[in-house]
């Protein structure tokens, strides 16, 4: 027969102690997944001579974030109606999470204002895609001024060339 005195006996305290172990360990374990997920993002590896502004361009694009990567490219440029829609379409449909590696593949600098770039993103079960742009510092800022993206390296070398 147990007595209840109101104090907890040692093994309903060693009980507690477990359970807020337990606890404690399940709450750890939500925020270091959630941590992970949000260290997951994409950063593609930057040459040594890299402009933060369009290294932000590529880390959207690799992320899938293709909206705001087009907002980004598209500020200074002017496209056919309807194009970026078709565009994001696209690739949401075939690459919904980004990428799972980006990688800048060339860095031209064909004057100091003017830059040419090609990044190699890679994903997880899907051909990987080449992105190719020309991008200019304005007064302002760097702007990526024209993009062609393609799953055809060859594509890409030859507008680039």
């Amino acid at each position: 027969m147990f007595l209840n005195t109101g104090k907890p006996s040692s093994l309903t305290a060693r009980i507690n102690v477990k359970l807020w172990t337990i606890g404690l360990f399940v709450i750890a374990s939500v925020i270091s997944f959630g941590a992970s997920k949000a260290a997951s993002q994409v950063v593609c590896e930057p040459l040594p001579d890299s402009i933060p502004k369009l290294e932000e361009a590529k880390s959207l694009f690799a992320n899938g974030d293709y909206e705001a990567f087009i907002d980004f490219a598209s500020k200074e440029i002017t496209e056919e109606a309807g194009a970026n829609e078709s565009f994001i379409e696209i690739l949401t449909n075939r690459y919904p999470n980004g990428f799972s590696s980006c990688i800048t593949t060339l860095s031209e600098a064909r004057s100091k204002r003017l830059r040419v770039e090609m990044v190699a993103f890679e994903a997880k079960d899907a051909v990987p895609i080449y992105l190719l742009w020309y991008s200019m510092q304005t007064d302002r800022d760097w702007i990526i001024a024209k993009y062609h993206v393609s799953t055809e390296i060859i594509e890409i070398i030859n507008i680039w060339q």
